[in-house]
């Protein structure tokens, strides 16, 4: 048995790849940001580019050392249809929809918005913070800090 912390997390075995060479924060940060595409990692990075913004100039460091010159495919991972639509019925709640209104709009049942209103209530964020917005187009809060997602 294979006793190594990321499997427990069940992670696609590319995305598991990027985390042990940048670390998990950094790979369900990609996954948000460019899950199910390919992503060329260049030896120089210019201070405008998107994977500053996503990772960080650690986790560019990190993906280069590993994954310079070299493209890679990148999983949806925890980032997939599911954490989508807790998104989407996060929104809703947000907006003053019912539970029933806010599981039609994301595509769930009932029970699941229910669980989800009782988690995000007790704390948990869907969406990592980028450059002060998470990514979920919502602000972050005051004291957030860069790897303080919490994606339970």
């Amino acid at each position: 048995m294979d006793r190594h912390p990321l499997n427990a997390l069940r992670l696609p075995a590319a995305l598991r790849l990027v985390a042990e060479a940048a670390g998990l924060e950094a790979a369900v940060k990609l996954a948000w940001a460019r899950g199910g595409a390919r992503v060329y990692v260049p030896l120089k990075v210019p201070a405008d580019h998107w994977l500053l913004w996503v990772v960080g100039s650690k986790g560019v460091e990190a993906l280069q050392r590993r994954y310079g010159r070299e493209t890679i495919s990148l999983p949806h991972g925890p980032a997939g249809k599911l954490q989508r639509a807790w998104v989407a019925a996060s929104h809703a709640l947000d907006e003053g929809a019912s539970v029933a209104g806010a599981a039609r709009a994301a595509g769930l049942s009932e029970r699941s918005v229910y669980k989800l209103r009782r988690r995000l209530r007790s704390g948990l964020r869907l969406c990592p913070p980028l450059a002060g917005r998470d990514r979920c187009g919502g602000t972050v809060a005051a004291g957030a800090q860069e790897g303080s997602f919490n994606g339970r």
